[in-house]
């Protein structure tokens, strides 16, 4: 086994592996081969994406699911990995995230510890059943980019894991009522005495998520990226990742990151966003014009027909 890489996962529809492959061309893009580390993708199939990578840890039967990351936690390419998610990109060169996160044992996200009683993290003590008292802390974390090292610590985790899936609707997570990987991980974490890494001004330059930062600033070209979390809050520079979030890579200004990569010229980049930004515009407005019509005319159609019963009574 290799000391250290990167590696992300795709399952499933055709989709998940167009990230992946972009997320590796964003990879590429920011290093060099003198100082490249291997990139590994784990799957339950091999295709044109897969043959890109580095090293393929193929799992049968890897379900197309929040299961497929806990999955990887005992499906691990390298010693000591950094997972990333596959509807991310790279804006740098990634190899400071080793002095962040390397050197730790088990899984390491960027999060917050918080207080038993604290009714801010993915769960609370009160609302985790047999877990209650086991865990030392509670926890907020973000999933879309992890350090895991292939050692007991992991194990145990991932085993807890499995022992919190089957009574997930008998606990009570903030947010995500139907399972999910990042409230299970973090309370998984918590039960093994693994706190997240702190976030702060250090750490909070590791990866934006775009649904939740107030403003973003991008140009993978240029190795910029730039965040603001909330109106009138500081702004983040020089962040190595960003997190798009599934239903944003779809949007014009994924693909106009994409074209960057491609090294177009930036006028053509600029009339294919605006292109592409027309056509999302309509296609996004066409269904709620419909649906927005559809619901007056049910209104009109219920008004008269009570009035027709009031002429009638």
């Amino acid at each position: 086994m290799k000391e250290k890489g990167y590696v992300t996962l795709a399952v499933g529809n055709t989709a998940y592996f167009r990230m992946a492959s972009n997320l590796l061309d964003s990879y590429l893009f920011h290093t060099s081969e003198s100082n490249r580390l291997p990139f590994a993708i784990l799957t339950d199939k091999e295709n044109e994406y897969t043959s890109r990578f580095d090293d393929v840890v193929l799992v049968d039967s890897l379900p197309a699911s929040y299961m497929a990351k806990i999955e990887l936690l005992v499906n691990l390419p390298y010693k000591e990995n950094i997972f990333i998610d596959a509807d991310c990109l790279v804006y740098r060169n990634p190899e400071k995230l080793w002095d962040i996160f390397g050197g730790y044992s088990g899984v390491k996200c960027i999060g917050l510890t918080l207080p038993l009683d604290s009714d801010k993290g993915w769960f609370r003590a009160e609302d985790v059943g047999e877990y209650s008292d086991q865990i030392p802390f509670c926890i907020v974390t973000h999933g879309g980019v992890m350090y895991i090292k292939d050692d007991i610590t992991t194990k145990r985790i991932y085993e807890t894991c499995l022992s919190i899936i089957p009574n997930y609707n008998h606990y009570k997570f903030q947010i995500f009522s139907k399972p999910a990987d990042e409230p299970i991980i973090a309370l998984s974490m918590s039960v093994n005495n693994c706190r997240p890494i702190e976030r702060s001004d250090t750490t909070a330059i590791v990866y934006c998520f775009l649904a939740v930062a107030y403003r973003v600033k991008m140009n993978i070209k240029k190795g910029f990226l730039s965040y603001q979390g909330v109106k009138g809050g500081k702004w983040y520079n020089d962040v190595y990742i960003l997190h798009w979030q599934n239903k944003n890579t779809s949007t014009p200004r994924y693909f106009r990151e994409l074209d960057r990569l491609s090294q177009l010229n930036e006028i053509v980049v600029f009339f294919r966003f605006v292109r592409r930004s027309i056509v999302f515009f309509f296609a996004s407005s066409i269904p709620l014009a419909y649906y927005a019509f559809k619901s007056f005319v049910y209104k009109v159609m219920h008004k008269w027909h009570l009035i027709k019963t009031e002429e009638l009574i």
